[in-house]
């Protein structure tokens, strides 16, 4: 896998000097990564839902359709990986105590949960960023067991056989939560997958390397296929 790249797509911008409303940051692990229409909406007590729209694959600016509620600066981020697009994250120009995110796939619903931003104990000035200036504070939100986008992961490969005659299955439930659900198992070279921390799933003990058997089966929570690694006598 090669190295993220960040791309900033700016929704709204205010540009005129008022005080500064502080700024929340949402962080999406995993990354949204499959193709349809996503609706988000963001909600908090005291203000009007701010509703939008982000299609993948991203189309240019008419990704910010039928937005509504939304009258604060936001700033969208992407991430690009093995040439694929995601939505990795979202910044909002408010600084509320609670709040409520929700996002939907087509009709399927990824995240509807609470949040309660702990922000940071000093203010980023105007000077800093002159859209996002004030409080800030960083959200991890937790996606809906049992989605498209969330654990337990469907797996590409549970041992060799699924793979080249020279690759390994690798199982890096770590790397589908920072780049996407496809990220989570992929058919590579032993050295690769070890060099990232993956585990070399198996089937059987001749699947691992000598001195090792087929028996670990911690990873089994994480996907939604039934999955044993490789692990020490």
């Amino acid at each position: 896998m090669g190295a993220a790249l960040a791309i900033v797509w700016v929704i709204s911008l205010r540009t005129r000097e008022k005080p500064c409303p502080g700024a929340v940051t949402l962080e999406f692990h995993p990354p949204l990564t499959e193709r349809g229409r996503y609706r988000i909406e963001l909600g908090w007590e005291g203000a009007p839902p701010c509703r939008f729209q982000v299609d993948l694959p991203l189309t240019g600016m008419a990704n910010g359709r039928d937005k509504s509620g939304c009258g604060m600066a936001m700033e969208l981020k992407t991430q690009v990986q093995g040439g694929q697009v995601s939505l990795a994250g979202l910044t909002f120009a408010a600084a509320p105590s609670h709040l409520r995110l929700q996002v939907k796939r087509d009709a399927e619903l990824i995240y509807d949960t609470p949040l309660e931003p702990r922000f940071a104990p000093y203010a980023t000035t105007r000077v800093e960023d002159k859209h996002f200036c004030g409080d800030r504070a960083l959200v991890l939100p937790r996606c809906l067991r049992g989605s498209s986008a969330c654990v337990p992961f469907a797996t590409r490969c549970t041992g060799p056989k699924d793979c080249g005659s020279t690759q390994v299955c690798c199982l890096t439930p770590e790397w589908g939560r920072d780049f996407g659900p496809l990220a989570a198992s992929e058919c590579t070279s032993e050295r690769r997958c070890l060099a990232h921390l993956g585990r070399v799933g198996c089937q059987v003990d001749s699947d691992c390397l000598p001195g090792m058997q087929c028996s670990d089966s911690s990873l089994a929570a994480e996907f939604s296929t039934p999955v044993l690694v490789c692990r020490n006598h």
